[in-house]
């Protein structure tokens, strides 16, 4: 994803089967925060935007991190989805 203006995408539902969420992301002057969201579309908590280590720059695999930890905690192969804000 190549950002250049303040806005949002919210992925469809996805099982996710890993532990780690790395982005393909180009954010030139700002920065994202991604939210992992419940099947309801809920933040689930420790993994909101607030929680997120806004990712800043340009790489194609950069690790999402949110406090500190790359490693979801989170109940696997259930489904959910990806909130990403620029800020």
């Amino acid at each position: 994803m190549c950002i250049s203006t303040k806005g949002s995408l919210t992925t469809k539902p996805l099982v996710f089967e890993g532990t780690k969420l790395i982005i393909n992301s180009k954010v030139p002057g700002g920065s994202v925060a991604v939210a992992v969201l419940d099947h309801t579309g809920k933040p689930i908590s420790g993994f909101t935007q607030n929680d997120c280590e806004p990712f800043q720059g340009d790489a194609i695999r950069h690790t999402v991190k949110w406090q500190g930890k790359a490693t979801r905690t989170s109940p696997r192969s259930q489904e959910s989805r990806s909130d990403y804000d620029s800020i």
